[in-house]
């Protein structure tokens, strides 16, 4: 290259360099190499990189102290499901002690219940047996009175009964005496005062007769005979039906009368002797 074309080349260069060093925020040189930026445009990248970082840094640095809250929140919580769950464990060793104290309490319980049941059982049944032989003794004695009533009782009212004159049936036109003993529509009447008597009604009313509150003797000696003798009608008139689970007899011969029945139902039984 000649001295001047180098004169010139130099003189160029300094007009880039000149751009280059007085360029703004924006300006960027061209050269053979390729564009170049100025100084001012230099750090004006420079300050844009470091501030984009800047930003990122901030952004991660954010973050992760929000994914250290994260923690520290997560860390309390399973502090606090921690805490319960000893508590819970805690409540349920506690409660366990009160379930074997009150199971242990229900079984003394149980068998003190037990003992009573036992003791009143066998209280029972002293009782029972007691009970039982009064009843043996009340039935004993039952039955003895019933002998002496049979025996003696009976034939002692039929003696005082005698001062009674038992007149049978009423009839009208009768003279009758104080302490005659009548029987009219099944009623017995003792007279009070003596009369002739028209009406059992009218001789009622004049208080002439009473009804007779006792029994008569032929009342007593026919009970004390029924304890010997049993007597039926030897002619049945009517029909009859013996009682379902009654077993029935009589004293024969006995004549039934045409057109009349005696029903002997199933299971039940009729003698006749």
């Amino acid at each position: 290259m000649s001295l001047t074309n180098k004169v010139a080349q130099f003189d160029a260069d300094s007009d880039l360099v000149n751009a280059w060093v007085h360029g703004g925020l924006t300006t960027s040189i061209t050269t053979d190499s390729g564009p170049v930026r100025s100084p001012a445009k230099l750090i004006a990248d420079l300050d844009a990189s470091i501030n984009a970082d800047a930003d990122g840094v901030l952004a991660q640095v954010e973050a992760v102290a929000a994914s250290i809250n994260v923690v520290a929140e997560r860390a309390d919580a399973i502090a606090a499901i921690d805490a319960d769950v000893a508590e819970i464990q805690a409540y349920k060793i506690a409660g366990k002690v009160l379930i074997d104290s009150d199971v242990a309490a229900l079984d003394a319980y149980r068998v003190a219940g037990q003992n009573l049941i036992n003791e009143d059982t066998a209280a029972l049944d002293a009782y029972r047996v007691a009970g039982q032989a009064l009843i043996d003794a009340d039935v004993g004695a039952v039955e003895t009175r019933k002998i002496e009533a049979l025996f003696t009782d009976i034939p002692a009212a039929i003696l005082t009964m005698q001062a009674y004159n038992e007149r049978g049936a009423w009839n009208t036109g009768v003279a009758y005496a104080v302490k005659d003993v009548y029987v009219d529509a099944g009623i017995a009447y003792v007279v009070l005062l003596a009369h002739t008597s028209t009406s059992v009604a009218a001789d009622l009313a004049a208080g002439k007769v009473a009804i007779h509150q006792g029994v008569t003797r032929e009342e007593l000696q026919a009970e004390a005979d029924s304890r010997v003798w049993f007597e039926n009608l030897t002619n049945i008139t009517t029909n009859h039906s013996v009682k379902p689970g009654f077993n029935a007899m009589a004293a024969g011969p006995v004549t039934i009368d045409v057109n009349v029945l005696v029903n002997v139902p199933s299971g039940s039984t009729l003698t006749i002797v």
